[in-house]
């Protein structure tokens, strides 16, 4: 049975590198897999929004599953992105993650539309009991209609298979979250680089931060600093990190940091459609962003 005390320190969530067909690139997955874990990273979060999970076919999302859990091989917990528009679909998709090898599953609540607080506690509930698997809770209020209110997070953290959470919410329901689940066993993971440091103080147990990807290292200090009490040390680690999140704010995500992976050698640029690729003057500045941190030479 997993343990979700497991459920700690700096888990990126990881791109999903794509040949330029859109399908699965397996070695450059492979390599990015290496990388975060060789830089230290604490497990894997799959298919997820940096993962592009909901964009990618079904026969690309259940490879990239095996080939991630076999590149891991049990060195640290392997969570799958099963988010959908309804329990039958998530809970499909959670069975086949589970049979592959997947420790936790997590996910968004259904998107399609602004669900009531109770809608979003049985989807969850339905999504843990239905696949038997420990389930984390995904709230990205900014790219999903719902935010994940406070109390039903607290009602979720008292079931048994509910594990924890990634909270890309403000730093005020971070906050709040964490103390409305002190004392359980809820496992509340930080979503938001700019909030590392602050979400350990009140309580979260470590970040399921993007930039990771690019820069695993980085978030992986900044999280040994703030868990060591050192912080003087966290201070100056939180605005390096914070500095270098923000720095390309306003530029798409997803192309950006495949982007950022092909010119380190670790994949291609090629993002899932309609998304788009970077334009010349993006370009210009990913290079320019990555070569002042000397991620590139």
């Amino acid at each position: 049975m997993f343990d979700v005390k497991r459920l700690e320190g700096i888990i990126p969530p990881l791109a999903t590198p794509l040949t330029e067909d859109e399908e699965l690139d397996e070695s450059g997955l492979r390599r990015l897999i290496r990388r975060v874990l060789e830089a230290g990273c604490h497990g894997v979060f799959i298919l997820g929004g940096t993962g592009e999970g909901i964009y990618l076919s079904d026969q690309v999302q259940t490879r990239t599953i095996g080939v991630t859990v076999d590149e891991v091989a049990g060195r640290v917990p392997v969570v799958v992105g099963v988010s959908d528009v309804s329990v039958k679909r998530s809970v499909i998709r959670g069975k086949e993650a589970a049979q592959l090898g997947a420790d936790v599953l997590i996910s968004v609540p259904p998107y399609q539309r602004l669900m009531e607080p109770q809608e979003v506690y049985d989807y969850y509930v339905s999504l843990a009991e239905g696949t038997g698997m420990p389930t984390m809770l995904y709230n990205v209020p900014p790219d999903v209609r719902t935010d994940i209110s406070v109390e039903t997070i607290a009602r979720l953290a008292e079931h048994s298979r509910i594990a924890g959470m990634k909270d890309s919410a403000d730093f005020g329901h971070l906050a709040s979250v964490a103390f409305h689940t002190k004392g359980t066993s809820f496992r509340l993971l930080c979503g938001v680089e700019h909030n590392l440091v602050p979400a350990i103080m009140v309580g979260a147990v470590g970040g399921t931060l993007a930039k990771g990807n690019l820069w695993p290292r980085l978030c992986i200090d900044t999280y040994n600093a703030a868990v060591a009490n050192n912080w003087e040390e966290s201070r100056a680690m939180q605005e390096k990190l914070t500095r270098f999140a923000g720095r390309m704010s306003g530029v798409p995500w997803v192309a950006l940091c495949k982007y950022a992976l092909s010119l380190m050698g670790i994949c291609g640029a090629t993002v899932m459609r309609p998304q788009r690729a970077l334009d010349e003057r993006e370009q210009r500045l990913a290079k320019s962003w990555l070569g002042e941190y000397g991620l590139i030479a």
